[in-house]
């Protein structure tokens, strides 16, 4: 029986920015993963476009900090149905800000 993964929790773990960048990358080919928690909630398959129908994707108030925009970047990459993304009332500061 194949078994897929939906969820993945991370809560609590340092990955650092290189473990980050690499856990982006290997995000955007994955088409089963629904959910990643870091510190926040992340609709990964929305942020990836792969659901086809959000063109404003609302990422308001998710504790989206500095470091996990890196991961948020790398999804957004991928998506060409989003024509804005609300990010407001996140931590992300300004390297945050210019990673995305």
């Amino acid at each position: 029986e194949n078994c897929v993964l939906q969820r993945l929790m991370l809560s609590g773990n340092n990955p650092g920015e290189s473990g980050l960048l690499r856990l982006g990358d290997s995000l955007t080919s994955n088409s089963s993963l629904t959910t990643l928690e870091l510190e926040w909630e992340l609709p990964v398959q929305q942020c990836l476009g792969a659901l086809g129908t959000d063109t404003v994707l609302d990422l308001s108030s998710r504790e989206i900090s500095t470091a996990s925009s890196i991961v948020l970047a790398k999804l957004l990459e991928r998506n060409e149905v989003a024509t804005s993304v609300d990010l407001s009332h996140n931590e992300l500061g300004d390297r945050g800000a210019a990673n995305i």
